[in-house]
């Protein structure tokens, strides 16, 4: 495994297989503290898939709230009230605060809709054609968050 060697000081005592389904077996390590260190299976897969399309929905109420549609704002200007927002600190944070590109992940949210505030409030100002022009810097900061997602999920997987 990436990263766990017997030089890291860490010893696999047991691999278990917590559950079957549809999706196939769930398997944890642990090592012999007891510490479960790796969660190999699709359900991790599944998660961090999960957060990407929350994270492009977020940009989608975005981009139609920009074009004039009648979008709920609360979820688009609020990033706890955003599902991405709730997944970052129900799931990411939860499980993996311990990893810089999580709080760094969280600050990026947190900067997206800051920017997206701005976004919106100008586009309210009759400044739609400006609004628009800034998904742009959106983009920019969506890719970060992207980036951010894959370098954690394969944290994740690598078991650190």
């Amino acid at each position: 495994m990436p990263g766990l060697s017997p030089q890291s000081g860490v010893i696999f005592a047991a691999t278990v297989e917590l559950q079957a389904g549809p999706g196939g077996p769930f398997y944890c390590h642990f090592c012999t503290s007891g510490r479960i260190l790796l969660r190999m299976t699709d359900d991790l897969k599944q998660e961090f898939d999960a957060a990407r399309i929350k994270h492009l929905h977020f940009k989608s109420k975005l981009r139609s709230f920009l074009y004039g549609s009648n979008t709920d704002e609360a979820p688009i200007r609020d990033p706890t009230l955003c599902s991405f927002g709730q997944w970052i600190t129900g799931y990411a944070l939860a499980r993996y605060g311990h990893l810089p590109e999580s709080r760094e992940l969280d600050a990026v949210h947190i900067k997206i809709h800051q920017e997206a505030n701005r976004l919106m409030d100008m586009a309210q100002q009759g400044q739609q054609d400006a609004a628009i022009a800034g998904l742009t810097e959106i983009n920019r900061l969506a890719d970060q968050i992207m980036q951010l997602l894959r370098t954690i999920e394969a944290a994740a997987r690598s078991g650190t």
